[in-house]
């Protein structure tokens, strides 16, 4: 059985584009099974989409190779670097990408999905 393909971080950035451009994310969600959909009611919707812009910075200050690569994962210096010039927290860079990290091992079956 073959591993799945990993998901590089521009992958990532374009489908939160995608999905940004087709509705509000509260909206995709209570379109989802209903314990997924209850999340939708406590949503801050400014938050979400905060967050959305800080991948959009991101994916902006990393160089054309990082963003293809589907195993990227900045060390330190190049995490404060990225942080520094796309204008994000530095907190919200490292947490950004280990939250990339978690999603590519639960697609890649090596993690179960989050609780």
């Amino acid at each position: 059985m073959s591993r799945p393909p990993s998901l590089s971080f521009g992958e990532f950035a374009r489908e939160l584009r995608e999905m940004r451009k087709a509705a509000p994310f509260s909206r995709i969600l209570e379109m989802l099974p209903e314990p997924v959909a209850k999340l939708a009611k406590e949503l801050d919707e400014s938050q979400v989409n905060a967050e959305f812009d800080n991948v959009d910075l991101l994916a902006g200050a990393m160089t054309p190779e990082e963003l293809k690569d589907p195993e990227f994962v900045p060390d330190e210096i190049r995490t404060r670097e990225l942080a520094k010039r796309a204008e994000v927290s530095l907190e919200e860079t490292v947490l950004l990408f280990q939250q990339i990290e978690a999603a590519r091992r639960f697609l890649a079956g090596e993690d179960p999905p989050p609780s």
